[in-house]
C-alpha cells in the first residue's frame, strides 16, 4: 500500500547550509518531546519514556530500597551516627540506576565479558520478514539476539516515483510518496520479538541517479550511481522520514553494502556524511555502522578502499566522520574454492595460503579491520574505539567441502574470539549458496547447540591453533564450569586430555558423551565438540576455620 507521508516537525539537517534546526514534535512511539534550539551547542531535550516491564520492575525495586533507606535513616539518627553515611546508599543506588540504564543501551564488547544473546543475529532475504520469521523453527528463533538488514525495502523501493510539487526538491510544497509496507514488516517483526534491528543504505531510485548503475530487482529498479546534486535534498528528506517513522525501533544504520556504490570516493563520502547528519539530527543515540564490504582483507588493507574513503570523508568541511561500528561481510574468498572456503579466515590465514591484499595477505579479516581502525584513528561518536560487526556471514557459495554444521559452529566461535561483537548469520532462508538453516535439521542443531555453548559464557582463551591443525577455544560456562571447544580442520584425529579432567563432551547434534575417568585420549574431527570440566572455576572455600563466639 502506498501512502503520502507528511513529515511532522523534527530536528532536521539542512545540507545546503550544513546546519540543523529543531521544532516541537510528539512521537508516539516514545512520547518524546524536543525543545526548540537556536544552535547545536544550545540544543537540549527532555525525554519522556514508556518503560519496559523490566525497567518498571527495576524502578519498583529502587522505590522499595529507598523506602527502606528512609526507615534506616530514622534508626541511624536515634543512635546519633554521622549524617554523612545517610547519603551513601542513595548515592550508590543512583549510580546503579545509571549503570543499568547505560547497559540497556549498549552493545556487546567482544571478546571480553559474558557472551550476550545479541551476538547471535539473523538477516532474512525474501522481503517478507513476518512469514520468514514464522517459518523458522523454535530452535532458531530462540537463538536469535538481533535482526538486521532489510531486503527490497531500501530507498529505491520505498520511493519509486520522484516527488512532485512546486517546491521540489525538498519538503516544502513537495510531496514525497513512500511505500513503507515491506520495511514495516521487517522493523515490526524485530520489535515485536524484542530484537534490535539494523537498516542499511544501498541503491537509490533511478530518478535520483539519472539511471546510472541501475539493475532490475523486483519490485523495481535499484541504482548504484551517485545521487545527482538536484536530488540530495530528496535523499535527506527520505532519511529524515525514515528515522522519524521508526524512532528507537531501528537501533543502527549501515552506510553501504559491498561494492554497490558507483561513484568517486568524494561522492561516497559526501553521501555518507549526509546520511549521518540526517540520522543524528532525529535520533542522536542511533549507532552508525560502515562500510559493509565483503572480502575485508582487501578493502581494509593499507591503501585500500577504506583508507581512501576515510580520507575523502575527512576532507569535507564540518564533517561528521565517526563510526560506532565497523562492519564487514565474513564470506570466505571463492576464487580458490573449495579449499579456502573455511570460517578460519575471520581470525587467521594459517594454512590457507595467500589470499588477501597488501598488508592483509597473511592476516585474518578481523585483524585487518582492527589495523585499519588504528591506522586511520577511527573513533565512535562517544570517542572510543568502534566495535566490529559481521553484518553478513556464512559460506556464501555452493562450492565448499566442509560439512555445514562444522562451518556454522566454527564461524560463530571464531568471530567472537576475533573480537567481533555481533554476527549476523546470512540468510538462513536463502538456500545452499548462502547459509541455509531452515529445513535442514543438522544445520539448525549446530546453530542452536553452539548458541547454548556460548551465550552466557565467557571466552577465557580465544580460539587459536593448539598444534598443527587442531584448534581450541577456552570457555567458562554460566554455571562456572570450565569448558574447551576443540576441532581438527584436517579431519579425524585423536586428542590428548588429562585423565579425569573432562567427565563428558557435547556434540553439535545435542548429544552428550561420557568420558571414563581413566581415558586420556578422545576422537575429534572437523566438527567442534565441547569438553566440559568437572567443577567450578571459582576459588575453593577456605578450610580449617573455626567459629569464635564474641
Amino acid at each position: 500500500m502506498k501512502r503520502c507521508t507528511v513529515l511532522p516537525p523534527v530536528r532536521v539537517f539542512h545540507p545546503a547550509t550544513n546546519t540543523t534546526s529543531q521544532t516541537w514534535h510528539d512521537r508516539s512511539s516514545r512520547r518524546e518531546i524536543g525543545r526548540q534550539a537556536k544552535t547545536d551547542a544550545q540544543f537540549s531535550s527532555v525525554y519522556l519514556y514508556e518503560y519496559s516491564s523490566e525497567e518498571v520492575d527495576f524502578f519498583e525495586g529502587l522505590r522499595l530500597l529507598m523506602a527502606r533507606e528512609k526507615g534506616r535513616r530514622r534508626l541511624i539518627s536515634s543512635f546519633a551516627i554521622t549524617p554523612f553515611s545517610i547519603f551513601l546508599l542513595p548515592l550508590s543506588l543512583l549510580l546503579l540506576f545509571a549503570v543499568v540504564m547505560f547497559a540497556q543501551l549498549s552493545y556487546a564488547q567482544a571478546p571480553n565479558g559474558t557472551i550476550p544473546a545479541t551476538f547471535f543475529g539473523m538477516t532474512f532475504s525474501g522481503g517478507n520478514a513476518p512469514s520468514e520469521y514464522a517459518a523458522q523453527p523454535a530452535a532458531i528463533t530462540s537463538s536469535m539476539g538481533t535482526m538486521g538488514k532489510e531486503s527490497a525495502a531500501e530507498w529505491s523501493y520505498i520511493e519509486q516515483n520522484a516527488p512532485t510539487g512546486s517546491g521540489c526538491p525538498g519538503t516544502t510544497n513537495c510531496t514525497h510518496t513512500y511505500n513503507w509496507t515491506v520495511l514495516d514488516g521487517y522493523v515490526n517483526t524485530a520489535f515485536n520479538h524484542g530484537l534490535p534491528f539494523m537498516f542499511f543504505f544501498t541503491e537509490a531510485p533511478p530518478w535520483a541517479t539519472n539511471s546510472v548503475g541501475c539493475r532490475s530487482i523486483a519490485p523495481g529498479q535499484a541504482c548504484r550511481g551517485p545521487i545527482v546534486s538536484g536530488h540530495t535534498a530528496d535523499q535527506q528528506a527520505f532519511v529524515t522520514a525514515l528515522v522519524t517513522r521508526y524512532g528507537s525501533k531501528i537501533g543502527s544504520y549501515e552506510l553501504g553494502n559491498e561494492e554497490d556504490y558507483q561513484g568517486t570516493w568524494a561522492q561516497y563520502a559526501a553521501q555518507s556524511d549526509l546520511y549521518v547528519k540526517a540520522i543524528k539530527a532525529v535520533s542522536p543515540s542511533a549507532l552508525i555502522v560502515g562500510m559493509g564490504w565483503d572480502h575485508p582483507d582487501g578493502h581494509y588493507a593499507q591503501g585500500g578502499d577504506f583508507d581512501q574513503f576515510w580520507s575523502a570523508w575527512g576532507a569535507i568541511p564540518n564533517n561528521s566522520r565517526h563510526l560506532d561500528v565497523v562492519s564487514f561481510h565474513g564470506y570466505p574468498h571463492t576464487f580458490c574454492a573449495p579449499s579456502c572456503v573455511v570460517p578460519e579466515i575471520v581470525i587467521s590465514n594459517n594454512g590457507l595460503g595467500t589470499q588477501g591484499s597488501g598488508n592483509c595477505a597473511t592476516t585474518g579479516y578481523a585483524k585487518c579491520i582492527q589495523n585499519a581502525i588504528a591506522r586511520n584513528g577511527v573513533t565512535s561518536f562517544r570517542g572510543g574505539t568502534p566495535l566490529l560487526r559481521d553484518t553478513e556471514g556464512s559460506w556464501g557459495t555452493a562450492n565448499y567441502t566442509i560439512p555445514a554444521p562444522a562451518f556454522i559452529s566454527r564461524m560463530l566461535l571464531l568471530n567472537w574470539a576475533a573480537g567481533v561483537s555481533e554476527h549476523q548469520w546470512s540468510y538462513p532462508d536463502g538456500g545452499s549458496v548462502y547459509g541455509q538453516l531452515d529445513g535442514i535439521t543438522a544445520n539448525i542443531s549446530a546453530y542452536q547447540q553452539t548458541y547454548n555453548w556460548m551465550a552466557g559464557s565467557t571466552m577465557t582463551s580465544p580460539c587459536a591453533i593448539q598444534s598443527g591443525t587442531v584448534w581450541t577455544c577456552g570457555l567458562t560456562e554460566s554455571s562456572g564450569k570450565s569448558a574447551l571447544a576443540v576441532w581438527n580442520t584436517a579431519g579425524a584425529s585423536s586428542y590428548t586430555i588429562t585423565a579425569g579432567a573432562y567427565p563428558d563432551y557435547k556434540g553439535l547434534s545435542g548429544n552428550t558423551t561420557t568420558i571414563a575417568s581413566g581415558v586420556t585420549s578422545i576422537s575429534i574431527g572437523v566438527q567442534p565438540i565441547l569438553l566440559e570440566g568437572n567443577g567450578s572455576n571459582a576459588p575453593a572455600a577456605p578450610s580449617g576455620l573455626t567459629a569464635t563466639v564474641q
